[in-house]
């Protein structure tokens, strides 16, 4: 964990102050909509919910008592929930497999990973604290595989639901919690269904109140747009690509589908192993963003903790994990030294190359050429999802999953 701080600070001090995100500079205006009294909601500034405000209003009170740059306390709030997900994912190669030794992957893989490292730092992404109660739920569950304890179950629901509140992504991971569920009492399924749901309603229905149209629009039916990745990037460089709108509900309805239909399998059919758990959260997060509607690079700190696992468990996908991990890693490099909205750190440190800012400006804010840069990720991360679902469904065979 010291190696991980050490080069997160690092890249912290080492980062132009112009290097922010758009997202870090949303971040600043939300604190000074907070500062004089006002409803970041209803300035349609966040689409979460409150989890994160309550983070930024304490940064801020924090920034102020002491003296201290706003930037540099957010920054520095990320880098512990970073390295609190990295306790999680250690902890848990653990309980998966007690005598292997995790330290080399976990240094290369997470400490010294680039791409963590720039989401963290320079993107400013919060993602670290949902997927830290991603990690915690899955380590839950497997307890509760092993021992069935009811007390397990409730962990892991709570767990989803403290991940929800966080950011709602977590919560496509429902299913997860269908493998045993039958087993257990009436009254066990229902608290487990209200703390997996509760924190998050909790929390939007005062905002709701105060705000109905924005945490309306803004949160509930929230989708994120850009046909640069993914299924809708290759659409976009055949000239295929349908009207987002459309194409979001249309998606939306078929991944719920899916993913009841999942849950009703797994409501009869257990894991074969406990790294399934694992493979399937990581398989379920990625083709959210990698076949749905939108695509942002902070997604890939929904996947990336989770796939070191996956890579250690399952070693006839350590070639595909691999390869994926290059280019997934080398092009985001690339895009954050360039864009501008994801801070381009390499402009900000060489201000004077105007071409290189007019080649970011014109031809990586279109989709064509933006799908166009990112059609190897895609396709390195199409062969991620088939072989991690190819592995689950033959591992299922041999269980009748």
């Amino acid at each position: 964990m010291g190696v991980a701080a050490a080069v997160r600070i690092a890249w912290m001090l080492a980062l132009p102050s112009k290097a922010m995100s758009v997202d870090l500079n949303d971040w600043h205006r939300v604190a000074e909509g907070l500062q004089l009294g006002m409803n970041p909601y209803a300035r349609h500034a966040l689409t979460w919910p409150p989890f994160w405000m309550e983070i930024i209003y304490l940064c801020l009170h924090f920034s102020n008592r002491f003296g201290l740059d706003l930037f540099s306390c957010i920054r520095c709030v990320l880098i512990l929930a970073d390295l609190a997900v990295l306790a999680g994912i250690f902890f848990l190669l653990r309980m998966l497999d007690s005598r292997a030794r995790h330290g080399t992957l976990l240094l290369l893989g997470y400490c010294l990973n680039p791409l963590l490292v720039l989401l963290t730092v320079q993107h400013a992404n919060f993602d670290a604290f949902p997927e830290f109660w991603i990690v915690l739920m899955l380590i839950c569950l497997i307890r509760f595989r092993r021992e069935r304890q009811e007390i397990d179950y409730l962990l892991a629901a709570l767990c989803l639901g403290m991940g929800g509140f966080s950011k709602t992504f977590p919560l496509m991971l429902w299913p997860l919690l269908a493998p045993g569920a039958r087993k257990l009492s009436w009254r066990a399924r229902l608290l487990a269904a209200a703390l997996a749901v509760g924190p998050t309603a909790l929390a939007l229905a005062p905002l709701y109140v105060i705000s109905p149209d924005a945490v309306s629009h803004d949160v509930i039916h929230y989708r994120s747009f850009g046909q640069h990745f993914g299924l809708l990037g290759l659409l976009t460089l055949l000239h295929a690509a349908p009207a987002e709108t459309p194409y979001a509900t249309a998606f939306t309805y078929i991944f719920l589908a899916m993913l009841t239909i999942l849950a009703s399998r797994l409501w009869k059919h257990d894991f074969t192993n406990d790294s399934d758990l694992v493979l399937l959260a990581s398989m379920i997060l990625l083709s959210a963003f990698l076949l749905g509607s939108g695509y942002g690079p902070q997604y890939w700190f929904w996947v990336t903790p989770l796939l070191l696992i996956v890579y250690q468990q399952y070693r006839k996908l350590r070639v595909v994990l691999f390869i994926a991990g290059i280019v997934i890693i080398g092009t985001n490099i690339y895009e954050y030294a360039i864009i501008r909205a994801l801070g381009q750190f390499w402009i900000s440190w060489h201000p004077s190359s105007q071409q290189l800012k007019d080649y970011a400006e014109k031809v990586l804010y279109s989709d064509p050429a933006r799908a166009l840069l990112q059609l190897p990720m895609t396709l390195a991360s199409l062969a991620v999802l088939a072989a991690g679902i190819v592995t689950l469904i033959r591992g299922g065979k041999k269980e009748k999953f």
